[in-house]
């Protein structure tokens, strides 16, 4: 985003709640530093953290027969007319709370950001309903080609 000829980067970091106020804030300043280095001083960056319900994830991915299944109910859901094509890069995770899901997607590069991301959200929304095991879905959506 663009604020008075400034480039603004706004982002949640969601963070381990047992955390003290301080070690987040740690952790988010020096976010926001790399950014900021990165892509110069003329950016404007802020973080908003906030907890996360579940521990870190354990090392151990879901089988990939599993990873496949959740691969397959996501692209039968895209079908439904959502703009969503190509799903890939799909990883499941396991937390103490239940299962979290991160995958990519490909959507038309014509398309707003705003119609992209009510699609990924329904998509995302679907997902749990159909699968009440999974707690949390993260998608990430990329131009076709």
């Amino acid at each position: 985003m663009s604020f008075r000829d400034k480039l603004a980067v706004s982002l949640d970091l969601e963070v381990d709640g047992r955390l003290s106020l301080r070690a987040a804030h740690d952790m988010a300043d020096g976010l926001e530093s790399a950014i900021a280095s990165e892509l110069g001083p003329d950016v404007e960056v802020e973080t908003h953290s906030s907890h996360c319900n579940h521990r870190t994830p354990s090392g151990e991915r879901h089988r990939q027969s599993e990873v496949r299944a959740v691969e397959m109910a996501l692209s039968e859901l895209a079908a439904e007319g959502r703009n969503i094509r190509d799903i890939h890069n799909v990883r499941v995770r396991e937390t103490d709370e239940g299962e979290i899901v991160n995958f990519h997607c490909r959507v038309d590069p014509q398309l707003s950001v705003q119609s992209v991301h009510e699609n990924v959200d329904a998509l995302e929304r679907a997902l749990k309903q159909q699968s009440p095991r999974i707690k949390r879905v993260i998608g990430h959506a990329e131009p076709m080609g």
